[in-house]
């Protein structure tokens, strides 16, 4: 694939992943980068660039998001006798469109149409390199919480699999805020007007078609899964109006690296391990005036 046209389908293309309550937030960018030393015998790094807006789209309150992840593996004496630059630097690109309806009373229904392309990017793009992900369900408003139940279909356990959607949000005064739910539970507060922190857990995943042979089995049809549950602390500081800082340590654990068919048979497992990780970036608001 030209490089050029490349870097071109990055820029237009992103996801909105939606853990938790839709239509949160405002619009910003967001650039974070995040290494995890020693999930068996690899490393991960992952850049990732994210943008968020919303708007009203035929009556609908609606969140548009463009996202970019790169993962980037360093494998160590796996011992296996295959290419692994097909498989050492994994991208990923979507662009997600999620609305809400008002339907009866405080009553709303909500909706997430998520295209994404995953891949290594060796080859020319194809159907293979595209997953689509979506959510739906009813969402529920009180004065100071909400409630959301439904169903999505995510990569959140590797391969993309229909499963549960429910949180429960809750405000708490004016500067903390809990959600329960299932793919994300956290607890965020704001320690004062600069320092913000938020602590929780969330189960994450990818989904990679492999194009080209990687000399393994001697098939050329090959997927990267990859799922972790990510138990986080991030803290947030606002440099100044609009800009803030973001750190982040954490631990990844429950990991599961593997190599499949088309058929979703394992080819190879990597045997990974429990791995402390550290991230950091900044978030542009966009529209701090309004």
């Amino acid at each position: 694939m030209d490089k050029t046209l490349r870097l071109g389908v990055m820029v237009v293309l992103g996801i909105l992943q939606m853990h938790g309550q839709v239509m949160e937030g405002g619009d910003n960018f967001t650039f974070q980068y995040t290494t995890a030393p020693s999930i068996g015998k690899h490393q991960l790094d992952t850049y990732q660039y994210a943008g968020h807006v919303h708007s009203n789209v035929l009556s609908l309150k609606s969140r548009f998001t463009i996202d970019y992840s790169n993962n980037r593996f360093q494998f160590f004496d796996l011992g296996q006798n295959f290419d692994y630059k097909t498989i050492d630097d994994l991208h990923r690109i979507q662009l997600s469109w999620a609305g809400t309806k008002p339907i009866f009373g405080s009553w709303s229904l909500f909706f997430q149409s998520t295209p994404q392309l995953a891949s290594n990017f060796n080859e020319p793009l194809s159907n293979d390199d595209l997953v689509f992900e979506y959510a739906f369900g009813l969402k529920k408003e009180w004065k100071t919480s909400s409630l959301i139940a439904g169903i999505m279909r995510s990569t959140v356990f590797g391969e993309p699999t229909i499963v549960p959607l429910f949180s429960y949000r809750k405000q708490l005064g004016n500067r903390t805020t809990f959600q329960i739910g299932f793919p994300k539970t956290f607890l965020k507060t704001e320690i004062s007007d600069r320092h913000g922190l938020c602590m929780g857990i969330a189960a994450d995943g990818y989904y990679y078609n492999i194009s080209g042979d990687i000399g393994l089995l001697h098939t050329e049809a090959t997927k990267m899964e990859f799922s972790r549950l990510d138990y986080f602390l991030k803290h947030t500081y606002s440099i100044q109006p609009g800009i803030s800082t973001i750190v982040q340590l954490g631990f990844y654990g429950e990991n599961d690296l593997q190599i499949t068919n088309e058929n979703s048979e394992t080819l190879y497992n990597f045997q990974t391990n429990e791995s402390v990780y550290f991230s950091m970036g900044l978030e542009i608001n966009l529209n701090r005036n309004k």
